[in-house]
């Protein structure tokens, strides 16, 4: 039995994720969420938030509820990346 190495493409080279794509980010921000992890469990909110997916509303709302709950525990919030 032989095993293949898959290489992970980087944010930027990613395709469009499909429903099921989307609903696994998704879950996995909510997962990290609840660890804490909030700068990672932000990205991938808004990573699923920018596409055309159903869950896009929903992690749109997720952004803002993440940022209230960083806010009342006094975690600095990331900065904002202007687009170039």
């Amino acid at each position: 039995m032989s095993f293949s190495t898959y290489a992970i493409p980087e944010a930027d080279q990613a395709p469009e994720p499909g429903e099921g794509t989307a609903w696994a980010l998704y879950q996995r921000a909510n997962a990290l969420h609840k660890l804490s992890e909030f700068d990672e469990s932000l990205r991938l909110y808004e990573q699923v938030s920018a596409t055309n997916t159903a869950w896009a509303g929903e992690a749109a709302s997720k952004i803002d509820a993440l940022k209230l709950d960083m806010k009342l525990r006094g975690v600095p919030l990331p900065e904002i990346e202007e687009p170039e």
